[in-house]
């Protein structure tokens, strides 16, 4: 079967989108309040047997290069479409234990039954067909495994008081990249979309991600400002010219840095097993 790709991830091939991701990334954070507890009980289950864990959409290799050295009894794979985000780690300084694969998160590269423990994080709001990306992380998933999803829900929806003009430019540059994959309510959909394809045991997170109260701190503006660069070329067809992305750039971080602005998105995880 041959898998065509998704036009909105270019967003995420753009040259500065590793740069940005590594900034971002807080792996020991998501390790200890999520991955390592996942290991730490898929042990126990298991007794015997080195466990096998598999991040889908790893891109820069952040959390699985700090997971491979935290856990050097575990194999760690990284599975990324564009395999120049991991070159640069996979070529000096990776750990024995841990494997990159460039691969679509669609169509894995690896036998049924293989992980204990799958997971995807901000990869599936990119994807037009998520329901695939969460079957196919099943499927190599072992009977009794864990898998987690871990994406956004209201990214760049959620801004109090409102700024009409601002509001409008916002819809009109969601809808477009709508059209091809993005989807910015994909975190409320996980839980539905866990049980559609059969995880058992399901339990759900929520907590705030984007959250700017008042004028934006230095570090996030300037991640927010890589961000808007990357999309400017998407922002360009929607609003319908390269000057009109450039002011709605600017205007965007205008409405960060007011000190009276609330701007914020949830960050929402489901966590499940497969089936016996």
């Amino acid at each position: 079967m041959r898998i065509k790709r998704n036009s909105s991830n270019y967003l995420m091939e753009h040259s500065l989108e590793a740069k940005r991701l590594s900034r971002k990334a807080n792996p020991d954070d998501f390790i200890d309040r999520y991955i390592g507890r996942l290991i730490a009980e898929r042990s126990g289950m298991r007794k015997n047997g080195r466990l096998e864990i598999l991040d889908v959409g790893c891109g820069s290799g952040s959390v699985v290069s700090k997971l491979a050295k935290r856990y050097p009894r575990c194999s760690i794979y990284g599975v990324d479409l564009n395999a120049a985000r991991f070159h640069d780690l996979q070529k000096n300084c990776c750990p024995v234990n841990l494997t990159f694969v460039e691969a679509d998160a669609r169509q894995l590269h690896f036998e049924d039954n293989k992980f204990d423990v799958v997971f995807s994080r901000f990869l599936l709001e990119y994807m037009s067909d998520p329901s695939l990306v969460i079957s196919e992380m099943i499927r190599v998933a072992r009977r009794g495994g864990f898998i987690l999803l871990q994406d956004l829900d209201g990214q760049l929806l959620r801004n109090y008081p409102i700024d009409i003009c601002l509001r409008k430019k916002i819809n009109r540059v969601v809808n477009y990249l709508k059209q091809s994959g993005f989807d910015p309510y994909v975190g409320r959909k996980l839980f539905f979309l866990a049980k559609k394809n059969g995880l058992r045991k399901t339990k759900v997170f929520i907590e705030p991600y984007h959250l700017i109260a008042g004028k934006i701190t230095n570090e996030n503006y300037l991640l927010w400002d890589m961000k808007l660069e990357i999309a400017k070329p998407h922002i360009a067809q929607a609003l319908g010219s390269k000057n009109a992305a450039i002011l709605f750039k600017k205007e965007y971080l205008r409405y960060l840095s007011n000190e009276h602005t609330l701007t914020y998105s949830d960050l929402i995880t489901v966590v499940g097993k497969k089936g016996l």
